[in-house]
């Protein structure tokens, strides 16, 4: 039996991410557990959902109080739409569209939703947002290519620019040579 609220809270989220619908009914009433409460990194019970593609727990949840626009932690800012955006939950996100989600709404890397469905490659959500008007079609190609050229380039600096083992490297291959070169010559 659970017994901090974080226990409560995580039973809580199990029974979500298991779809017993019976299970979160007990929780909500018997456990006194709280709908749009959250784990320590801000993960709900909605997030569970949508993570998971659980459509009818995602009706289930907003029929019993849930908050279609909870947010993660400060870290984040992740909405429930987002977490369906990034796992390719296309249910999920048009439940939560039909349900009064934010299509404006941010994470804390400055993304939409919208935006986080292109950045993964979901291309099903994306053309199901951009019909809802979120933006025109060119518009959005032209943000995810920005972002992938962003990415690219940071990874490439990560990789290249001063780090130890970009300059560690040359320098040990040049030891090893004089060490090779001298023991040839004696």
């Amino acid at each position: 039996m659970p017994t901090t609220k974080e226990d409560v809270m995580r039973k809580l989220i199990d029974a979500v991410e298991e779809d017993d619908e019976a299970a979160v009914k007990k929780m909500l009433k018997v456990r006194g557990a709280d709908i749009n409460g959250c784990l320590q990194g801000g993960y709900s019970p909605m997030h569970a959902a949508a993570r998971h593609g659980l459509k009818e727990m995602i009706k289930f949840l907003l029929d019993n109080g849930a908050d279609v626009d909870l947010v993660t932690s400060q870290k984040k800012l992740e909405t429930p739409l987002h977490v369906a955006c990034h796992q390719g939950q296309l249910g999920c996100a048009k439940t939560l569209v039909r349900s009064g989600a934010s299509l404006k709404a941010k994470t804390k890397q400055n993304r939409t939703p919208l935006e986080v469905a292109e950045f993964r490659g979901h291309d099903d959500i994306v053309e199901y947002l951009e019909g809802k008007g979120v933006r025109d079609a060119k518009a959005a190609k032209k943000k995810l290519k920005a972002m992938k050229k962003k990415k690219k380039k940071r990874s490439k600096k990560s990789k290249s620019s001063g780090s130890l083992a970009g300059i560690l490297m040359p320098l040990l291959f040049l030891l090893f040579l004089v060490v090779l070169i001298n023991l040839i010559g004696s």
